[in-house]
């Protein structure tokens, strides 16, 4: 290989990485806005209020996102430890929390970028926090 090749293939991976660590920034933001979100449901919930279905789904999505992050916590924590994460998701497809899966981004983004007006209000609020990440 030629110098050239090297030059194209290292900025290739540069790109790589740093498109992968905007993933996982993106998702860690996401993960943060729920976690604040469902924290105010449970004051509800310990307020004595009920809460709507559409709240329940939410904080059961993420109390799995939390109970889901401790097993990925040592793959970021462990020093080269991320190198088995393509294996382990491989083996354990479920094991990221929902916020550092691509598939919700791309149905916000293809129900907003269809004309369709009939939008729902989980969607809306994925497009709100995408919007405020600037995706």
């Amino acid at each position: 290989m030629t110098r050239d090749d090297w030059a194209k293939k290292f900025h290739h991976w540069w790109d790589e990485f740093k498109s992968t660590l905007q993933h996982y920034w993106f998702g860690t933001k996401l993960l943060w806005a729920d976690i604040r979100i469902s924290s105010r449901l449970l004051l509800k919930l310990a307020g004595g209020k009920s809460l709507s279905r559409r709240e329940r789904q939410q904080l059961t999505r993420t109390t799995a996102n939390i109970f889901r992050l401790v097993p990925f916590a040592v793959f970021i924590l462990v020093p080269f430890m991320e190198l088995l994460l393509p294996v382990f998701l491989k083996l354990f497809p479920n094991m990221l929390p929902s916020t550092f899966q691509d598939k919700m981004k791309e149905q916000v983004i293809f129900l907003y970028s269809s004309n369709n007006t009939c939008l729902t209000t989980g969607v809306l609020y994925y497009h709100s926090i995408l919007g405020r990440l600037n995706l």
